[in-house]
């Protein structure tokens, strides 16, 4: 292969090559606890900030224990939700799963793919889980496990039931813990500044040159 091609397919390869992105999950550390009261009647919205460790998210998990005691082992529908966060509620809403639903006792993860949501690496975002949406249903509640991992961000929820306009419209609550989460994220190649592209065509050019200089060299 020639110097020519090696220098272009060198440097193509570092301007598109994506960064390596960190994804996050606080539940190898093991349980520290539970908080209590998700669902109805109880607490409509349960989540965990944390700080996107990519340029796009891909999927998330969170995690829900046993029942409250006293209440009926009836299902307890729900959704899982992605969204912005600006110091004090979701600013907006990136990801809105459909309906999921959590009976009986143990822990259950729920996990949930996003595609590819465009994020900024080092902001803060939130992913909670919310009847918010839901139409009225019986009555069932449920606790979500905390981690011994400590992560950026914190445990956070909000009494929003049945006007889900209090997500991004109202304050939430925190609380100083962190609830079990899971994140991925992956980078999406860079699109290359115009200042970086003149730079590659000015090397481009030098290397020619320099082959020309070689090849009159060798002829003469």
């Amino acid at each position: 292969m020639s110097l020519l091609k090696h220098v272009c397919i060198a440097s193509l390869l570092a301007l598109a090559a994506p960064l390596h992105a960190a994804d996050i999950d606080n539940t190898l550390g093991g349980l520290n606890g539970d908080i209590s009261y998700f669902g109805t009647p109880g607490v409509a919205t349960f989540g965990q900030t944390f700080v996107a460790g990519g340029n796009r998210l891909t999927g998330f998990s969170l995690f829900l224990m046993d029942r409250v005691d006293g209440f009926p082992d009836v299902p307890l529908a729900f959704r899982g939700y992605i969204g912005s966060w600006d110091g004090s509620k979701v600013s907006t809403l990136l990801y809105r799963s459909g309906d999921r639903s959590r009976a009986g006792n143990g822990l259950m993860e729920f996990a949930f793919s996003t595609g590819a949501i465009a994020v900024t690496a080092g902001s803060t975002y939130v992913a909670f889980l919310s009847v918010a949406e839901m139409p009225a249903q019986a009555d069932s509640r449920f606790t979500m496990p905390t981690a011994r991992d400590a992560i950026p961000g914190t445990f956070v929820y909000q009494d929003s039931f049945h006007d889900a306009s209090k997500l991004t419209s109202e304050a939430w609550r925190t609380q100083n813990e962190d609830a079990w989460l899971k994140v991925q994220f992956s980078n999406a190649a860079a699109v290359p500044e115009p200042a970086s592209w003149a730079l590659l065509l000015t090397g481009f050019a030098a290397t020619g040159a320099a082959l020309r200089r070689r090849r009159r060299a060798v002829a003469a």
